[in-house]
């Protein structure tokens, strides 16, 4: 009978860091490091959020929620994982360039709008 050698297979981190022993919550360079994001991008997400579209189509704001104590981010992991949660539902895209015919339309029509209003 043959002996199967052990394989060390790697598994996949987890979705959501856990914080280091003791605490309760993660900052934001914890969360930066662990999604490999610069520091800026995830305080971004916690002051002014991301866009995505859900699925009707509505334009919708997705906050990284987090709590602010002594001028330093507090995030709880349940909260990181609900705003990966729902960016990822939302299927998160950026809106679809501009074409050439597009950006004349809305051009003519904003030089309507001017000429209208007697500002041009």
């Amino acid at each position: 009978m043959e002996t199967v050698a052990e394989i060390d297979i790697p598994t996949a981190p987890p979705l959501v860091p856990s914080p280091p022993e003791g605490r309760q919550y993660l900052t934001p360079e914890e969360i930066a490091a662990a999604y490999e994001v610069s520091l800026s991008t995830v305080n971004r997400w916690l002051v002014v959020g991301v866009t995505a579209w859900d699925e009707s189509g509505q334009k919708k704001r997705i906050l990284l929620r987090g709590r602010k104590i002594g001028g330093r981010w507090k995030i709880a992991p349940a909260e990181l994982a609900e705003f990966l949660r729902q960016s990822n539902h939302a299927q998160m895209s950026q809106q679809q360039p501009e074409t050439e015919a597009d950006r004349k339309q809305r051009v003519e029509a904003c030089l309507k709008k001017l000429a209208d209003l007697d500002l041009l």
